[in-house]
């Protein structure tokens, strides 16, 4: 007979723990919102939002088939996971999508401030984080 037991253990400071990787991943986003703005006249035309994943991964991932991307991810972002960097395309092409809906409505009726440019946070972690 196999006796298994679990306990739970709580981290202190886990938001420090992750600091660094977070900060990283908002980087790699705030990368990937510079392409998507870039590319937003091809990206609009992709129905999909897998087929718009794809379409930045092509731009910016170094493979065999691929040997010269038009943007220089991979330097940047050395081994750098394939299911953060397409969670990262995601949330940049989210974010892209939602700034032109609403800067295409403040057009229509200029009402308050004009959108700002997205951003994925990265300063928002420094003040959480207590670092520089």
């Amino acid at each position: 007979m196999k006796i298994m037991t679990t306990y739970k253990t709580k981290i202190r400071d886990s938001h420090r723990a992750l600091a660094n990787t977070v900060g990283i991943y908002r980087q790699a986003v705030d990368f990937l919102i510079g392409v998507a703005l870039e590319e937003w006249n091809a990206l609009k035309e992709i129905e999909r939002s897998l087929g718009k994943q794809r379409a930045i991964e092509c731009a910016i991932h170094y493979t065999k088939s691929n040997p010269c991307p038009k943007y220089d991810f991979d330097s940047r972002f050395g081994k750098f996971p394939s299911y953060l960097r397409r969670a990262a395309i995601t949330e940049a092409v989210g974010k892209v999508s939602s700034y032109k809906r609403n800067y295409a409505n403040w057009e229509e009726n200029p009402q308050g401030k004009e959108p700002g440019l997205p951003v994925a946070g990265y300063h928002e972690l420094n003040r959480v984080a207590g670092s520089t």
